[in-house]
């Protein structure tokens, strides 16, 4: 599993009806995994600055799945909000 995460959205179509939302001009990725129910977790250390209160972060994970066109299919995209 391959986990996305920038500071930006988009909609951008990929081959085998794949729809990439994070914004790859300004993401970062970082490896997982899931169990066999599909469950997922992933920490991000987040610094308590000010200034990142109410920072919007998006997130999608790419899953390998030999059945899809690519051996690969995206899950749908979540928005985080940072707190304080």
């Amino acid at each position: 599993m391959l986990w996305l995460l920038s500071t930006g959205s988009t909609s951008l179509p990929l081959l085998g009806g794949c729809v990439l939302r994070v914004d790859p001009r300004a993401m970062v990725s970082g490896v997982g995994s899931a169990n066999a129910v599909g469950f997922a977790s992933f920490r991000l250390p987040i610094p308590t600055l000010r200034d990142l209160a109410g920072a919007s972060l998006h997130t999608q994970a790419a899953i390998g799945d030999a059945s899809a066109p690519l051996g690969v299919v995206l899950s749908d995209d979540l928005r985080v909000e940072v707190g304080w």
